[in-house]
């Protein structure tokens, strides 16, 4: 769903080369990060275009990530990541 708007995936494929983590690579991955904090989504950004996120499955739902999935495609279509800077801080 969101390959349309230039993300990919960063992990590996095969389940042993995998952690828990799931990777989202874009080239505009450091505004869009922090626009997932705005949402209330506190994402990891890896240098250079990687949000990374951990849906840990003690409490993270299939409706959850179906929601995040949203989320993201709401900031990408309504260009919400525009509004912040794409300056490097120490946290993002």
């Amino acid at each position: 769903k969101l390959a349309k708007y230039g993300f990919g995936v960063g992990n590996p494929r095969k389940d042993e080369e995998r952690g828990g983590h799931v990777c989202l690579t874009h080239d505009d991955a450091y505004r869009i990060a922090a626009a997932l904090r705005g949402e209330g989504v506190i994402p990891d950004f890896r240098e250079p275009n990687v949000i990374r996120l951990a849906p840990v499955p003690l409490y993270v739902s299939y409706e959850d990530v179906y929601n995040l999935i949203n989320i993201i495609e709401d900031i990408v279509i309504n260009k919400k990541h525009e509004k912040y800077s794409n300056e490097r801080t120490l946290v993002v």
